[in-house]
């Protein structure tokens, strides 16, 4: 459920965009420049929160994640001017997207595959025997 919400919000993007090119009237340049600041900020913060999880435990990390995703989406609804846009949407959403992506997941599942792994992959051998 939440691998579909994070990545709705990162895909979704697109289908904003003509609506803020109308809005706003800003360049069309300038307004993918925030997807790509998005972006970037996630390609930067990534290993950060996959360290994070693997040190403080993925709760700690992703209910705090949650929260600055959602403190970013509602303040995306008081936006007037493009700086607040990217620092808004580019940074604090991005940053609260990374912590509940696919980063986490992966450090989570990484560390059930080393508690229960093994016994998950006898378990269909020994069905059969």
């Amino acid at each position: 459920m939440s691998m579909a919400f994070w990545f709705g919000i990162r895909a979704s993007f697109s289908v904003f965009y003509v609506a803020l090119l109308e809005e706003f009237s800003w360049s069309r340049g300038e307004t993918a420049g925030i997807q790509s600041m998005s972006l970037m900020t996630y390609t930067f913060i990534a290993p950060a929160v996959g360290g994070l999880i693997d040190r403080f435990g993925p709760r700690r990390i992703i209910i705090p994640g949650i929260l600055v995703l959602a403190s970013g989406l509602i303040l995306c609804s008081s936006i007037h001017t493009i700086g607040q846009f990217y620092l808004i949407y580019g940074v604090i959403v991005a940053t609260g997207v990374t912590s509940i992506a696919i980063v986490s997941y992966s450090a989570i599942l990484a560390h059930w595959f080393e508690k229960k792994g093994a016994w998950q992959m006898a378990l269909p051998y020994q069905a059969w025997a």
